[in-house]
């Protein structure tokens, strides 16, 4: 397994997380849109408490998909997409 380490972010308006690599030349801090859940962690880690948030994450994907591309079975590929991502 690799040694990368990420840092994980959740959207302070919908509760959301994701995670991106981590630099230690880089200076993390919260801001308006985002704030810092953890710093530094393993994939492992970081895929985990992207986790905790992927039914609000898939709820709000769906939220602000048009209309005219919703159905049951396109929500449920969606869903699932997100959900294997994760």
């Amino acid at each position: 397994m690799s040694d990368d380490k990420y840092v994980v972010y959740e959207n302070k308006r919908n509760g959301t997380r994701f995670y991106t690599s981590f630099n230690e030349s880089c200076n993390y801090e919260d801001n308006e849109y985002h704030s810092i859940v953890e710093t530094n962690v393993s994939w492992m880690t970081a895929n985990l408490l992207c986790k905790e948030t992927v039914e609000k994450t898939i709820e709000v994907v769906l939220d602000e998909t048009p209309k005219e591309l919703r159905s049951p079975r396109m929500d449920k590929f969606i869903a699932d997409m997100i959900r294997m991502g994760q």
